[in-house]
């Protein structure tokens, strides 16, 4: 197993925000996945460079603003959240004919 010394220190800088400044926040999150463990997620299944490239992307599109272009079909229909995962953005494998 390779240590990545970035990752770690991505990953206790996550680890402290959730635990410290997050609850004292107290906001309301617009998505099902909070922006903090979407970024977490994100880095531990692309790697560092793409999650935190997906993690900016997420922190620039939670705010209300950005919600008035969200298509209802990704609404949770139990929580009323945005339903926004990493997973999402895999790239899918063309089919060859």
């Amino acid at each position: 197993m390779r240590i990545n010394p970035v990752y770690w220190l991505l990953n206790g800088a996550l680890t402290g925000y959730q635990k410290v400044i997050s609850p004292q926040i107290s906001a309301e999150c617009l998505y099902e996945l909070s922006c903090s463990r979407f970024s977490r997620v994100a880095i531990q299944e692309f790697g560092v460079i793409k999650g935190i490239a997906l993690s900016a992307d997420r922190i620039s599109r939670c705010n209300r603003v950005a919600a008035t272009s969200i298509e209802f079909i990704r609404i949770s229909p139990l929580t009323g959240r945005v339903i926004d995962t990493p997973s999402m953005y895999r790239l899918k494998a063309k089919k060859s004919n």
